[in-house]
């Protein structure tokens, strides 16, 4: 991954935007792992403004927008890496405004990029108590997920309640304490890609 985001960021056309071939030997593709990633870290600090190659429609073509993308495919894999390593125990806590972000990137720009289609109709609502943030999510059948409009109250036909880093595994399908209350099958179409 951290390869192919290196790619994206050096060519912003997305031409030529193709992860590098990983070494066979099992020492040679440590190293490897470990050269693309500190070297991944060094260009995302560059200008985050400069431009860069993301194949999802709703991210600005930015460093900056990369450098995001690459924080919480980091952040959810970490958690991936804890649960296998030692099933869960001394589990991660994200920092709230981290995780609300996360919450955000997943909920307003990765999944309206997916341009799935799906048969559910109905409203959600996720809210982050600690941070005191809201989403509010309108789903029409044919159509991919779209935000609602923030003006209309409106009675959600299911609700995601809880501190943003348990809103943030619920949403990338990793254990969570997050409450869910309402019409369940309407997670289908919300489900990690």
């Amino acid at each position: 991954m951290q390869s192919w985001a290196r790619a994206s960021l050096a060519d912003p056309s997305g031409e030529r935007a193709v992860a590098g071939d990983p070494p066979q030997d099992w020492d040679a593709l440590l190293a490897w792992w470990d050269e693309q990633r500190g070297a991944l870290v060094d260009e995302l600090g560059d200008d985050p403004d400069a431009p860069a190659w993301l194949p999802f429609g709703e991210y600005p073509p930015t460093v900056g927008s990369m450098a995001r993308r690459q924080a919480h495919e980091a952040a959810v894999h970490r958690v991936d890496a804890i649960i296998a390593g030692r099933g869960g125990i001394g589990m991660v806590t994200f920092e709230p405004t981290f995780a609300a972000d996360g919450v955000d990137e997943f909920l307003t720009m990765l999944l309206p990029s997916r341009r799935t289609e799906h048969q559910f109709e109905g409203s959600v609502l996720v809210h982050a108590t600690d941070v005191d943030r809201l989403w509010s999510l309108r789903l029409e059948p044919g159509t991919p997920l779209r935000s609602a409009d923030p003006e209309q109250p409106f009675e959600p036909d299911l609700s995601i309640t809880g501190v943003a880093d348990q809103l943030y595994r619920a949403l990338w399908g990793r254990p969570h304490r997050a409450g869910i209350v309402g019409e369940r099958a309407l997670l289908e179409p919300l489900h990690a890609p």
